[in-house]
This record gives C-alpha cells, sequence and structure tokens, in this order.
C-alpha cells in the first residue's frame, strides 16, 4: 500500500536510505500490524510523518536553545518545569538537556518511561520513526518486534528496523 515513489512524495526532504528502508519494510509491517485499509494507511502514515518530521528525523537531537527550551520543557509546559535560568545554563548541550527532561533530573518523567540510570534520558531520548522515547518503551517495543532495542536503542537508526 506504500511504494518509495508515495512516500518520495510524502517525505521530500527524506533521504533515500530512509525512503528505501521504509518502503521496503512497509508491506510485512503493514500485514503484521493489520494497516490494511486507506485508512488505517493514513492514519499511521500521518503518525509517523508528524513523529520523525517528515521522514527526516531519525534520533532526537536534544540541542535546543534557551528560548526554544523555555517554549517546549518550561514551567507550565512539561513536567521537566525548566526554569529561565536553567535553560541558559543547559541550552545547547544535548545530553544535559535530555537527562534534565527524560532521566533522573526529572524524577516523575523518568519513573514514567522507566529510566533508572544515569544516561538513561538522553540513551533512550525519541528514537526511530515513531521517536520511541524511554528504556521501558524500548524494551516493551523490542520484545514485542523482536530486537534487543534496550541493550541496543541505536538499531532504531536504522529505517528499516525502525
Amino acid at each position: 500500500m506504500i511504494t518509495a515513489a508515495m512516500l518520495k512524495s510524502l517525505w521530500p526532504r527524506a533521504s533515500s536510505a530512509t525512503i528505501v528502508g521504509v518502503a521496503g519494510v512497509a508491506p510485512e509491517v503493514f500485514e503484521i500490524y493489520e494497516i490494511n485499509t486507506p485508512l488505517r494507511v493514513a492514519h499511521f502514515m500521518a503518525q509517523i510523518s508528524h513523529e520523525c518530521g517528515g521522514g527526516t528525523i531519525i534520533r532526537e537531537n536534544m540541542n535546543y536553545s534557551a528560548p526554544r527550551l523555555m517554549q517546549i520543557f518550561g514551567v507550565g509546559k512539561h513536567s521537566a518545569k525548566i526554569t529561565e535560568g536553567e535553560a541558559r545554563v543547559i541550552a545547547a548541550q544535548p545530553e544535559k538537556i535530555a537527562e534534565r527532561v527524560y532521566g533522573l533530573g526529572n524524577p516523575k518523567k523518568a519513573r514514567e518511561l522507566g529510566n533508572t540510570q544515569p544516561g538513561d534520558g538522553y540513551r533512550y531520548r525519541g528514537n526511530g520513526m515513531l521517536q520511541l522515547t524511554g528504556r521501558a518503551s524500548h524494551r516493551r517495543v523490542g520484545n514485542e518486534v523482536g530486537f534487543d532495542l534496550e541493550n541496543n536503542p541505536r538499531q532504531l537508526e536504522d529505517p528499516a528496523t525502525s
């Protein structure tokens, strides 16, 4: 139901490798998960297109400026409740930002995501076509699809795996 030509039209800024990788596995994945009607295909493609920026984002880079941190993770926007002063200190430091937002620097979110170790926030940041986030999600989805995503989250950087 999805061809490389369709993906190229849907994701004009995606790399050829992403287009070929996703198109190559789409028939099998769509069959397994019963993405088998035009409506289901449309919903699924809309979701992954949103999450991966039209095939351009494979891994959340976390390289945010202070103003952008405030827009996304600031007080009243996210459970991290980053303040302006804190945003200025951690801006443009992806590992520190990820730890503060998804890791042990945000205990409530870390528990939700199953991030239990220092470094988990960055290691298990948004990943793959669906921007899977958190150790627990990597474990659960990995078990579902037969990949050890918990111990090797970088596998999701391969569009065909993702």
